[in-house]
């Protein structure tokens, strides 16, 4: 990799903050709009009903995660190539993937009509009069399957191209036909779970012909190229193995983990887990889309060979990631029990506590998210692979150990955080060997920074748990306040100043709107 910038674009800060934006306030909207849907699908279906799609639904992941992981690995490649800006090669790159993920979905349909059929007719638990309903659920979802993989290429492009916008458009349209419906599925008088399936399966692939007709449309390289070399495969099929292997060491620990609570402690610890896992999830809804907006810009910088624009990429999508994160984690960490019993209607035992443990691990993965992006960009997958799932599978031995010596819950999660803040210096010293002209001290000093300002915003709440008893106005009062200290201290401290520019001119243009409305 040499320094030399063979398309000389800078970051683009203000791009990747308002993709960025841009994907939290869809994954706002999409939330809000799944749940009504969710609870008006639950009752129109019924429990049975509901739990048929449920199980149909589960069967394929189990034989499709595979897909996933060629979908990353053509994500980065194709934006490496475009980073690089030789057309040619983007053509033949799209092309040689689009040849890959053809020949995986037609493998992987055969196998899951095959597997599906065997375990939807002799291993499910399914009522002898719902088997059809069933059937025609299974059968939807696989022909779904095929769309899904073979849309993966044109996804890619459109990522690398950073045109998140359409995605945002798609995914808002296709939330609020999915909750369209749930209401004729509500009032039907036909078979529910078959209308219901019928209607997912429109949606899908009607987004997914959607956008590769985008793609079509607005880009040349998303076309066929005759010409294309299967040997552009090699790297990729390569990169992939690699995800394959740490991906699966990790799904392995997942589930390991799980099964030691149980083992050790029973379900009602599992259900513990679960509702914890939720609420952390939907925080992480939250980042993510920071992450997705900012990975493009890494590796089109490193594809040129301009590795201080990546390494400030690298710092701004650091810094938006665990102040947004901050932001909604540490109310939740103060009120816990609160907002348990709102939800709930019941506090689960040990769920507060597990919830803080596994907001401070996020924290800490948070930490190591740039890291990550960046070893994912230079393609080499190997170190990251083999230690990443050696470093996983280990912290399982070491949550037995301590519940077989000690016997108490939490030590997973502890475990898990203390791994996270320990894997932030195991990836940065990969990344190091790695690129070694690529200074990291600016990244840990925006983590530092960052640690600094949260403590300092959360010493108000923890002062005022002695004066305020009501714990609704508690969570009002000083939810609100540490949003104010800690939202204006980064604004001042952390931020640099293009990065509060662009706030500056997003409030701006809020307010010139919201002026114009009331006119």
């Amino acid at each position: 990799m040499t320094e030399t910038r063979l398309n000389n674009q800078e970051f683009n800060a203000r791009r990747a903050s308002k993709n960025a934006a841009l994907l939290i306030f869809r994954s706002v909207i999409t939330v809000i709009i799944g749940l009504i849907t969710s609870r008006i699908i639950f009752n129109a279906l019924g429990i049975e009903d509901y739990g048929i799609n449920v199980v149909v639904a589960g069967i394929l992941p189990a034989f499709t995660f595979v897909g996933g992981i060629l979908a990353t690995a053509t994500s980065r490649f194709l934006t490496f190539e475009i980073g690089r800006g030789n057309k040619q090669l983007i053509r033949e790159t799209f092309t040689a993937t689009f040849y890959a993920h053809l020949a995986l979905a037609v493998i992987l349909v055969c196998i899951c009509e095959f597997g599906g059929v065997y375990l939807l007719h002799h291993k499910l638990n399914i009522p002898e009069i719902r088997e059809e309903a069933a059937m025609i659920a299974l059968q939807c979802a696989i022909v779904g399957v095929f769309f899904n993989i073979t849309q993966a290429p044109y996804n890619a492009i459109l990522i690398a191209r950073e045109q998140f916008k359409i995605y945002a458009y798609v995914s808002l349209i296709s939330a609020l036909y999915g909750l369209l419906s749930a209401l004729l599925v509500k009032y039907t008088t036909f078979d529910k779970l078959i209308i219901y399936v019928i209607l997912g399966f429109t949606n899908s692939v009607g987004s997914t012909l959607f956008l590769r007709y985008y793609c079509l449309r607005h880009y040349q390289e998303a076309r066929i190229y005759r010409r294309s070399r299967l040997t552009i495969l090699k790297p990729i099929l390569v990169y992939t193995a690699w995800e394959l292997f740490g991906n699966s060491c990790l799904a392995i620990y997942n589930q390991s983990r799980n099964y030691l609570v149980n083992v050790f402690f029973g379900v009602t610890y599992n259900s513990s887990t679960s509702v914890a896992t939720t609420v952390s999830g939907s925080i992480n809804g939250f980042t993510s889309p920071i992450q997705s907006a900012f990975s493009p810009s890494i590796t089109k910088q490193y594809a040129q060979g301009n590795l201080k624009e990546m390494q400030r990429a690298m710092k701004t999508t650091l810094r938006f990631s665990l102040i947004v994160y901050a932001m909604i984690a540490i109310p939740l960490a103060f009120n816990a029990e609160l907002l348990f019993q709102l939800w709930l209607n019941s506090v689960p035992i040990a769920a507060p506590d597990v919830l803080r443990w596994i907001l401070l691990a996020s924290f800490f993965g948070l930490m190591t998210s740039p890291l990550g992006l960046a070893i994912h960009a230079t393609g080499r997958m190997q170190l990251i692979s083999i230690i990443g799932g050696i470093y996983v599978l280990a912290q399982f031995f070491i949550i037995f150990a301590l519940y077989s010596y000690y016997h108490n819950y939490l030590h997973a999660f502890m475990v898990i955080a203390m791994g996270n803040f320990i894997e932030v210096f195991q990836r940065a010293a990969i990344l190091k060997k790695q690129l070694p002209q690529l200074p990291l001290r600016p990244l840990f000093v925006v983590n530092a920074k960052v640690i600094s300002l949260v403590l300092f915003a959360s010493i108000f709440p923890f002062i005022l748990k002695d004066y305020i008893t009501n714990p609704i106005l508690y969570l009002v009062i000083t939810t609100l306040l540490y949003i104010t200290i800690l939202g204006s201290t980064a604004f001042l401290l952390l931020l640099e100043q293009h990065e509060r520019d662009i706030i500056r001119q997003y409030v701006l243009q809020f307010s010139v709107k919201i002026r114009g409305s009331q006119k």
